[in-house]
């Protein structure tokens, strides 16, 4: 079964030839959530169905998972999987810049 992400990804993924393999799917998957492709409080794919999808190492997913992770465009939950974040990095700051 394809994966709606993943497609979603190959086909960002092919406008990118420059950086890592790592920072070219981390770029398209910030974008995807920003632009709200991917909506807020969905579930990603888990990261091995996804990498088999993309045709990539599971490591990569994993790096990629947890590079999201780190910058607060997902969440992880136990058990549960990995989950785009309710509020974005990106909605802190603008609400940050219009309270000032």
């Amino acid at each position: 079964m394809r994966l709606l992400y993943a497609d979603h990804l190959l086909a960002r993924l092919q406008f990118l030839r420059t950086g890592s393999l790592h920072q070219r799917l981390l770029n398209c998957m910030q974008a995807a959530i920003a632009e709200e492709v991917f909506p807020r409080g969905s579930r990603l794919p888990a990261t091995r169905d996804l990498a088999r999808e993309l045709g990539v190492s599971r490591n990569t997913v994993m790096h990629v998972y947890e590079s999201l992770m780190a910058q607060g465009y997902v969440t992880a939950r136990t058990g549960s999987g990995t989950w785009i974040a309710e509020t974005l990095p990106e909605t802190s700051l603008q609400s940050e810049a219009v309270a000032d």
